[in-house]
């Protein structure tokens, strides 16, 4: 092959005359037209070495280490220094500060570290998949985000200092992708989560009621070694005997009126045997059993009840507080948490469908390989 086939055939067009069988570039010279001739032609190839120099250059930054794509999801991709960057925001956010436990089994034959590479690929992964969907539906970052991301930024590179930044070939606009893609993220499962916001509140205000008792149960019925009820071939508990029932209705009236002449009924539930057993508990005032919820009625806070006859013995109860909202605000919370893990269970999942499928080229498995958790231990 000769010098001029290798040129592209495209960059050939900008010089119009075919090099001599040899390989040799055509002399130029002489005067007059053919001075000016030579002297044009000798510009056109500059221009052609000066093109070929800068794809030259753009091809070999592309295949350097600092530019070797690792994942590519969702039209989101990270470099390598981009993912290295992502490894030391996650060592930071799950505190993997000790080296030496990564080599510790986690489960069956897997190590902590490759534990936490497995969850790592998986948050790089969703982190991508979700900050694309933000992208495509225009979400923006406010100020507040924006500054945030800085002060994020600023903060690893204090924690990891220059010297380790440099050794991973990280630097800082490396670190503030990350914390862009990761408030990306948070904005889209935010407004997925906020779809429903009218049913929320409406939740909210039809507010389930909870109430706080100290229970004391007298119990007559029988249980395991680890205290579950017996139950017989029915599914029905197994009783104890029909003495012991009587006396623990007979015991459990007492107590009732210990406690409204003054008893400490703490105290009290200690001078009875195992089958008598007391603690406060927050009860749902609707799945309250009939007999229950009539005795809760009655009384005030403070007061105690007489005794309430269930399926498992008899109960005496003192009511603390007849609308315990702290606690239905704990559970509507916990209940409004669940539901938005759902639906992004729900969209992550449609999203892995549709954006990644069966398609293993989203990441680049060579790169990934040769990364190790242990990199991100300072």
């Amino acid at each position: 092959m000769n010098f001029w086939d290798r040129f592209p055939a495209a960059l050939r067009k900008t010089y119009p005359f075919k090099l001599k069988e040899s390989g040799q570039l055509p002399l130029v010279g002489g005067c007059g037209k053919d001075m000016n001739l030579g002297n044009r032609m000798m510009k056109k190839f500059r221009n052609v070495i000066l093109i070929m120099g800068v794809l030259l250059s753009a091809g070999l930054s592309g295949c350097s280490g600092r530019t070797g794509q690792v994942f590519d999801v969702n039209g989101e991709t990270l470099t390598e220094a981009e993912t290295m960057a992502y490894g030391m925001v996650y060592a930071k956010e799950h505190n993997i500060v000790d080296a030496g436990l990564l080599d510790e089994k986690y489960e069956g034959s897997q190590t902590y570290g490759e534990f936490y590479k497995e969850e790592f690929k998986e948050e790089i992964t969703e982190t991508l998949l979700l900050a694309g969907e933000a992208k495509r539906d225009k979400i923006a970052l406010t100020d507040e985000e924006e500054q945030k991301i800085k002060d994020s930024t600023d903060s690893i590179k204090d924690e990891y200092g220059e010297a380790f930044l440099k050794s991973l070939k990280v630097q800082s606009q490396d670190i503030e992708k990350i914390y862009e893609l990761k408030a990306l993220k948070d904005s889209y499962m935010k407004k997925v989560a906020g779809e429903d916001s009218d049913d929320k509140e409406q939740d909210k205000e039809s507010g389930e009621r909870y109430i706080k008792v100290y229970q004391v149960l007298f119990r007559t019925v029988e249980v395991d070694e680890e205290g579950m009820v017996r139950s017989d071939a029915e599914g029905k508990a197994v009783s104890l005997s029909s003495e012991v029932t009587a006396k623990k209705k007979q015991e459990a009236a007492e107590f009732s009126e210990k406690l409204q002449t003054g008893g400490e009924i703490e105290s009290l539930v200690k001078e009875y045997d195992n089958l008598v057993t007391g603690m406060e508990q927050y009860l749902k005032y609707e799945d309250l059993k009939p007999d229950y919820k009539a005795a809760v009625d009655k009384l005030k806070e403070g007061e105690v009840s007489g005794v309430i006859s269930s399926d498992y013995g008899y109960y005496v109860i003192k009511l603390l507080d007849d609308n315990a909202e702290d606690m239905s605000k704990t559970l509507s919370d916990h209940a409004s948490q669940a539901a938005e893990q759902e639906k992004a269970d729900t969209e992550l999942k449609r999203l892995r469908d549709t954006r990644i499928g069966n398609n293993a080229e989203y990441l680049n498995q060579e790169l990934w390989d040769g990364i190790d958790i242990r990199q991100f231990v300072k």
